[in-house]
């Protein structure tokens, strides 16, 4: 059976771009447009990884990672962002990504060869539990 993905990303061309990459992989997505609609998926299905962009209108990326951590225990998490230049430094927002609970951080652009690796990397790894 296929990993299930939650791909929540507000930008169409990063979510079509990151959705292909993964499908090649062979994985299950469940794409999301807003971090609402990641919520709601959550409410209803399991997954095994769940990649979020940080920068997303009304619920952002870093209450979907607190979402996740509470609900998908199970799921490995790839926070992407490429932050607001003017307002939040790329690097901090990752890193404050990290301490609310992903596993890995990547900055935007993502190459569909980086997403690739780091998502194979994170299935080829048992699963620490972590602190609830």
């Amino acid at each position: 059976m296929a990993k299930k993905v939650l791909l929540a990303d507000d930008d169409p061309v990063s979510r079509l771009v990151m959705r292909a990459a993964l499908e090649q992989l062979g994985l299950e997505i469940v794409a999301a447009e807003s971090g609402p609609e990641a919520v709601s998926a959550m409410l209803w299905d399991r997954f095994d990884i769940i990649v979020t962009d940080l920068i997303m209108p009304k619920v952002d990326g870093w209450e979907v990672i607190r979402y996740a951590r509470e609900t998908q225990k199970q799921a490995r998490i790839v926070a992407v962002s490429g932050g607001l230049a003017q307002r939040l430094d790329p690097d901090r927002a990752l890193e404050v990504a990290h301490m609310v609970g992903a596993d890995i951080t990547l900055l935007k652009p993502v190459t569909p060869a980086q997403l690739q690796a780091e998502v194979n990397q994170l299935l080829s790894k048992p699963h620490p539990a972590h602190a609830a």
